[in-house]
């Protein structure tokens, strides 16, 4: 999972069901999924079109405390500390620096999350793998007065503000582990507020925001939509990029086995995952109607499904072996549905928010 990925929750994306797995919940959907909302779809339009992983927290709910969780933190006590971590998850990154934009918006209705990110690349440590992509938070009324307050009270601790496009942007650097982060902070509707970590993913979503028209992110004829219904509380989905020919990543790529630090990134699959033909992968939960999240995995190799069953998906290794209660079903070749009831043991919740999050580009190293 990436230099002995296992204990440390998604720290800068500030990650932290009880229920039974059943064939019934595996795989393709009942019925034809609806598309997004109308709010969802116009937000998803705002998003670069390299865009790789998308995830998604629908609301309405309150802005959750962002703080880093330590080993000492207990598992999932209650459906709300269950609904409270993935809430969190497109989040993370309003989590920067001591939660000095956080703090200012918690408790803020929000009508809905998004995150959206690409170019996952290797840290020069321990710590997350940095990556380009924004946070947004769409609330449900006017935060301007917060906003304000945030601009204000962290002008001390901020770089000097930069103009992109039409927008005063605030920035800050932090260091996490050995790698130096920039975060930019904006408002550029008085309910919108993204945090990125990359100038030119900011300014990408700044433009669509003006006009979206074009070639969109993910498009509607992927295979991984079928298997989402992106009305549910939480989703997910991820389609593996390649990378140019000829560069320094495709050359890496190519290579017949490649190595723990460049898979999982640049197209490939996640590291723990033995594929050299991904495709993608969709998640979905809402606890509202069951304790079960569901991972589809795409692969252009028929056979994944042993593969996968081998593979740290399975629920095997750390933080010890077989914490998460794992069933998998294979729907069609190349496409394995895998459910996770995680309310045998507080770990487990824990273990599954690493492999999710490693899954969808976001690797931690330790």
């Amino acid at each position: 999972m990436g230099r002995g990925t296992s204990k440390a929750i998604l720290s800068l994306l500030v990650c932290a069901l009880a229920g039974s797995a059943s064939q019934a919940q595996f795989g393709k959907l009942k019925k034809s999924p609806e598309p997004p909302s109308e709010e969802v779809q116009q937000v998803l339009a705002w998003l670069p079109s390299d865009t790789e992983t998308v995830v998604v927290a629908n609301g309405p709910f309150s802005l959750p405390d962002l703080g880093t969780r330590d080993e000492e933190t207990p598992g999932v006590e209650s459906f709300f500390d269950l609904e409270e971590n993935f809430e969190a998850l497109p989040l993370g990154l309003f989590g920067f620096k001591g939660q000095i934009l956080s703090s200012r918006l918690l408790g803020q209705k929000v009508a809905f999350a998004i995150e959206g990110a690409r170019h996952f690349q290797i840290t020069e440590g321990l710590g997350t793998a940095p990556f380009e992509g924004c946070s947004i938070a769409v609330f449900q009324r006017d935060v301007s007065d917060r906003a304000a307050a945030f601009l204000k009270d962290s002008a001390k601790r901020a770089l000097p503000s930069e103009q992109i496009e039409d927008q005063k942007v605030a920035v800050f650097q932090a260091q996490l582990e050995n790698d130096q982060w920039t975060f930019y902070v904006d408002f550029p509707k008085p309910t919108v507020a993204l945090a990125c970590t990359n100038r030119d993913y900011l300014r990408e979503v700044l433009v669509r925001m003006r006009d979206s028209r074009g070639v969109t992110a993910l498009p509607d004829n992927l295979p991984e939509w079928k298997y989402i219904d992106t009305h549910d509380q939480f989703w997910g989905l991820r389609h593996f990029t390649k990378p140019p020919p000829g560069s320094a990543a495709d050359a890496g790529a190519s290579a017949e086995k490649p190595t723990e630090f460049d898979a999982g990134l640049n197209g490939d699959a996640p590291a723990y995952v033995p594929d050299d033909q991904p495709v993608g992968l969709t998640f979905r939960l809402d606890p509202s109607k069951s304790r079960t999240a569901v991972l589809t995995y795409f692969s252009g190799d028929k056979d994944i499904v042993h593969k996968l069953k081998d593979s740290e998906l399975s629920g095997s290794g750390e933080p010890e072996p077989r914490a998460l209660d794992v069933i998998f079903s294979e729907i069609a070749p190349g496409v394995v549905s895998i459910a996770y009831h995680l309310g045998g043991s507080p770990d487990s919740v824990n273990h599954f928010l690493v492999l999710l999050g490693t899954s969808l580009g976001h690797a931690i190293f330790i």
